[in-house]
């Protein structure tokens, strides 16, 4: 049995940019992820905890998700897709500094105002690393 730290990137796959017009108005342009900033995630990830796994990318995404702030009557509707990473519990340390930064990241090249990450232990049958 090994004990590691899950981490998984809750990530829009299709979202939408409100945008301020002349009259006030707010203007909604909805946008796709980028797949070179997905792969350049997944690439810098995989080089940093030795693996990576991807929700069925060529399947729908799994998961859509309803934001509103409190008071505001806008609803944003992301789909998303997630990744998950399992870090060596001696490095959780290490591995939660590179997901604080990717997570910043993310949000900018994304214009997301948040990217939902968690992250927590596991034990696995097996040691993989």
């Amino acid at each position: 049995m090994a004990h590691y730290i899950r981490f998984e990137v809750y990530i829009p796959t299709t979202y939408r940019v409100a945008t301020q017009t002349e009259g006030k108005k707010k203007r909604y342009e909805t946008h796709a992820l980028s797949p070179s900033l997905l792969l350049e995630f997944v690439d810098a990830t995989r080089r940093t905890l030795e693996g990576i796994t991807e929700a069925n990318p060529m399947g729908p995404t799994p998961f859509k998700g309803w934001w509103q702030k409190r008071n505001r009557k806008t609803i944003v509707i992301d789909r998303l897709t997630y990744v998950f990473g399992l870090a060596k519990e001696h490095e959780s340390e290490k591995a939660l500094d590179f997901f604080t930064e990717w997570k910043a990241k993310l949000e900018t090249g994304l214009a997301q105002q948040e990217i939902l990450v968690m992250f927590f232990p596991v034990r696995t049958i097996g040691d993989f690393f």
